[in-house]
C-alpha cells in the first residue's frame, strides 16, 4: 500500500469502527451470560418452591405428568444455560500481532496505513465469525426462557 493523502485517516476510522464492533460483541456475550445466570437462578427457585410442596403424597396421573414435564423443562433449561456459560476459546476478540512484530523486527517497510488497514480487515473477519456464534447463543437463550415458561406452567397445572 502506498501512502496517499487521507488514506491514513480512512484506515484509522475503519480500525476504530472495527474495534468498536468487536467490543460491542464482547459486551453482548457478557450480557447473554449474565442473563443466563439469572435465568438459571429463577428456574432453580421455581423448581424448589413448587417441587417441595407438590412432590409429597399421592397424585392423579395428570399431576404426575405435569411434574415430569416441569422437571424435564428445568433439566433442559439448566443444560442450555450451563452450555451458554461454558467458556470457549473460539471467540475472536483480539488480533494476532505476530506478523507485524516480525516485520518491524526485520526492519521491513511497514507503514501505519498498512497496519491499520490490515487490523481493520482482520477485525471485520473476526466480527463476522463471532456474529454467527452470538446468534446461536441468543437462540439457545430464547429456548431456555421458553423452557422456564413451560416449567412454570407445568408446576401451576400440577398444583391445581
Amino acid at each position: 500500500m502506498t501512502e496517499q493523502p487521507g488514506l491514513k485517516e480512512a484506515a484509522a476510522l475503519l480500525w476504530e469502527e472495527a474495534r468498536r464492533q468487536i467490543e460491542e460483541q464482547r459486551s453482548t456475550l457478557e450480557s447473554v451470560r449474565s442473563r443466563s445466570v439469572a435465568l438459571l437462578s429463577v428456574a432453580s427457585l421455581v423448581a424448589a418452591l413448587f417441587g417441595s410442596h407438590i412432590l409429597r403424597g399421592e397424585h392423579r396421573w395428570w399431576v404426575t405428568v405435569a411434574i415430569v414435564v416441569a422437571l424435564a423443562a428445568f433439566g433442559l433449561s439448566a443444560l442450555l444455560t450451563v452450555h451458554l456459560l461454558a467458556p470457549t476459546s473460539d471467540w475472536e476478540f483480539s488480533q494476532n500481532l505476530d506478523s507485524y512484530l516480525v516485520d518491524i523486527k526485520n526492519e521491513k517497510d511497514v507503514t501505519a496505513e498498512d497496519v491499520t488497514y490490515n487490523l481493520a480487515q482482520h477485525s471485520q473477519v473476526s466480527r463476522r465469525n463471532n456474529e454467527a456464534k452470538l446468534k446461536k447463543l441468543h437462540c439457545e437463550f430464547g429456548w431456555a426462557c421458553a423452557l422456564l415458561g413451560l416449567q412454570v406452567l407445568a408446576w401451576a397445572v400440577a398444583s391445581l
